[in-house]
């Protein structure tokens, strides 16, 4: 099974399945936030990594793919958010087993 990764820009993704609520949310959106969300991911690692260690694994990992992490989650999930490219995010999907 395909490991995922999840865009952090659902509300993007949802443009497609609501036409006519897509309009007046793309409008809302500003120009710097949809350009800021184009290429960033949330990475969510299964139960394997512990909440201690999310913070050093999700730096190395971002490293090895050369992407920016932005935010690490601890709390409600563990993972973080980086923006890298859907290239770079595919690559790190397949490499990591961690990643739910």
């Amino acid at each position: 099974m395909k490991k995922s990764v999840a865009l952090s820009a659902l509300a993007c993704a949802m443009l497609s399945f609501l036409p006519a609520q897509a309009q007046v949310l793309e409008e809302t959106i500003p120009v710097e936030l949809h350009e800021y969300m184009k290429d960033h991911y949330i990475v969510v690692f299964d139960n394997t990594v512990r909440p201690s260690l999310v913070d050093a694994r999700s730096r190395q990992i971002v490293a090895a793919v050369a992407g920016e992490r932005t935010r690490v989650y601890k709390t409600a999930l563990r993972g973080f958010s980086a923006h890298m490219s859907a290239e770079q995010a595919e690559r790190l999907a397949e490499r990591f087993p961690e990643i739910a």
